[in-house]
């Protein structure tokens, strides 16, 4: 584990969004968790929606799986990483996204 990355609602104040991609309960303590572990992170605003809602996703300008693709270029940016883990817990939605972006 070399970082952490966290979208996170606009408003960033604790308050949950509906969102078909991301859990953004408690959104507002990843900073802590970070801290915990003594690992860098990365944090932006879920600026998208679920623009394209296809099982298989394809690169949608406004879609909420843009922001991901945005954060992790940021974070290749500044640490050399091989691999992306996430909580989609046996979600195919979310699963063919993130491994869209991760291509």
């Amino acid at each position: 584990l070399v970082a952490l990355g966290n979208l996170h609602p606009p408003a960033d104040d604790g308050r949950e969004m509906d969102s078909f991609m991301y859990q953004t309960v408690g959104s507002e303590l990843v900073p802590a968790l970070a801290d915990c572990l003594e690992l860098p992170l990365f944090r932006a605003p879920i600026t998208g929606d679920a623009v394209d809602q296809r099982l298989i996703y394809e690169r949608t300008d406004g879609d909420e799986v843009e922001d991901l693709l945005r954060l992790l270029e940021a974070a290749r940016a500044e640490v050399e990483f091989e691999a992306v883990c996430c909580g989609a817990i046996l979600s195919n939605y979310q699963r063919t996204r993130v491994e869209d972006v991760c291509e």
